[in-house]
């Protein structure tokens, strides 16, 4: 099926900590980004429109998903993926 105009396709992260803590630093950095100096580094979840929904779960446009679905592989971390559909009702 087609979707409505007013729909968007999300797709839904979540993962548990990993037990490595310098691939926990990285992969936190990498998606929510970072300070150095008094500078703010955006991160991937800003550079592609997602947001944080809670600890370890964030939520991005699905066109997106394969460069954040590359980065957990990357650093072998476990994660659950849910495709969402959005309708916007206004």
């Amino acid at each position: 099926k087609e979707l409505p105009k007013n729909a968007k396709m999300l797709t839904l992260f979540s993962w548990m900590n990993t037990k490595n803590g310098s691939d926990r630093v990285m992969i936190s950095k990498k998606i929510f980004g970072y300070n150095y100096y008094g500078k703010f580094y955006n991160g991937i979840l800003n550079e592609y429109k997602g947001e944080k929904i809670g600890k370890g779960t964030i939520l991005v446009p699905a066109e997106h998903s394969s460069i954040f679905y590359k980065l957990f592989r990357q650093y072998r971390i476990k994660v659950v993926i849910k495709t969402i559909i959005e309708i916007d009702s206004h």
